[in-house]
């Protein structure tokens, strides 16, 4: 496993050990390895929500890579308030709809 050196905030470092503190963990690394990896998934998340919502990938796609199911992706796109529809396609479907 490769080493990172960060150097922290005295307020992140505080918080840091406020949380293990808290939680009681014992292994200070395993934990801002965690935090680490949450925060990555979430940036990556962000990231394929805007793709999708410019219409650069497909909700399945983005799900595909980031390991997440349709619903799952369904999900993160209704928590960013993305509508998947324009008004345009929302017109086409209902006349397509009542032929």
């Amino acid at each position: 496993m490769p080493i990172l050196s960060v150097r922290l905030d005295k307020e992140i470092e505080d918080k840091i050990n406020l949380l293990i503190k808290i939680r009681k963990i014992q292994d200070k690394s395993a934990f801002i390895r965690g935090l680490l990896s949450k925060s990555l998934q979430e940036e990556l998340i962000e990231h394929y929500c805007d793709h999708v919502k410019i219409g650069k990938i497909s909700l399945w796609k983005a799900g595909e890579l980031l390991g997440l199911s349709l619903r799952e992706m369904m999900i993160e796109i209704g928590k960013r308030k993305i509508t998947l529809f324009d008004e345009k396609a929302l017109i086409l479907d209902l006349k397509f709809a009542n032929l």
